[in-house]
């Protein structure tokens, strides 16, 4: 039974008139429900049970047809979400060295004169280098020097017989690899005041002016004036650092003809090899695990050094977006 309030007649009169609720109505008195006293649950339900109906007076009206073929069109016309995530992969800016996708050898995806310019390259002098390759003594005094340990336990690939162009190449890539490391390992303050004073800068670390320069301009910001002393500084941030990190990562496999161990490399960036995997995997390579045979042959099988081999399959294919079962887009 209905609850009557005394005194109030609940008899229609005869100016009103019983009007049935349309559906446009009892959806709107059902929502005005669910929304007060409906749970969760139930909202939602509603919501796609709304969602669902189609108007039987919209399909007599040929306004309100085309309108629905139309929205049926756009909704046609949606990304699925496998093409949502390859139009994803493909605008994706990546922090690496300049690549050739297409190329199907290891040197072509990584050009070197892309890698080191031309005007650069004319600028690495390899004497010092090659003459430390015939001598055993010289080698010591680059030792005595300083000299990268990654570049003085590569010298054997600077003197392979018969292959003079090889070695030559690979000597210049090896005296490129000392100026990235010394780069690398410089403090944040030295390349900020590095941008002031490039000539200072150069002869303190014995980077060449002009290779000093392109540094800058690669691996650290735009120029500006520091506020307090109005001289010009350079901000390094970390993705110019990581990029740093992986031209040297990529001059390091060429001259390894690309399948090299990266324990070296991470020695020398004094980092582990866990914490440059990442920066591999980013320019496209391939981490294998050594066989104990392989492993063996090389020396001390439970060592660090010797349990990884890196390589470079072509043509390119760098890390995607991904997505997961109940988690959202992860790289």
């Amino acid at each position: 039974m209905e609850p009557r309030v005394r005194g109030m007649s609940y008899e229609w009169t005869d100016e009103e008139e019983r009007v049935e609720d349309t559906r446009e109505q009892s959806l709107l008195k059902r929502r005005m429900l669910v929304e007060t006293f409906g749970s969760q649950k139930s909202k939602m339900r509603a919501q796609r049970m709304e969602r669902g109906i189609v108007k039987e007076d919209a399909l007599g009206d040929t306004e309100d047809m085309e309108s629905l073929f139309q929205e049926a069109g756009e909704n046609e016309a949606l990304l699925t979400n496998e093409q949502a995530l390859q139009q994803a992969n493909l605008s994706v800016v990546r922090n690496v060295p300049p690549h050739d996708v297409s190329a199907n050898t290891p040197e072509g995806a990584y050009p070197l004169d892309k890698l080191i310019p031309a005007e650069e390259w004319e600028n690495l002098d390899t004497r010092e280098l090659k003459t430390a390759a015939k001598k055993a003594k010289d080698e010591e005094l680059l030792r005595q020097q300083k000299y990268p340990n990654f570049v003085l336990s590569r010298l054997r690939r600077i003197r392979v017989e018969g292959d003079k162009e090889g070695n030559d190449r690979r000597a210049k890539i090896l005296v490129y690899l000392r100026h990235l490391f010394t780069f690398h390992a410089t403090p944040h303050y030295a390349v900020r005041k590095a941008a002031s004073d490039p000539g200072r800068f150069s002869q303190e670390t014995g980077i060449p002016g002009i290779i000093v320069s392109s540094f800058l301009e690669r691996f650290a910001g735009e120029s500006t004036t520091d506020s307090l002393n109005k001289s010009e500084i350079r901000i390094q941030s970390k993705q110019h650092k990581d990029l740093l990190t992986s031209y040297c990562l990529i001059l390091g496999l060429a001259v390894d003809d690309f399948q090299a161990d990266p324990y070296d490399m991470a020695l020398e960036l004094k980092q582990t090899v866990n914490t440059i995997r990442p920066y591999y995997r980013e320019l496209g390579c391939k981490f294998e695990a050594r066989s104990i045979n392989e492993r063996r042959e090389l020396g001390d099988p439970d060592s660090a050094q010797g349990k990884w081999r890196v390589t470079l399959p072509v043509p390119l294919k760098f890390p995607e977006i991904v997505t997961a079962k109940g988690k959202g887009p992860r790289r």
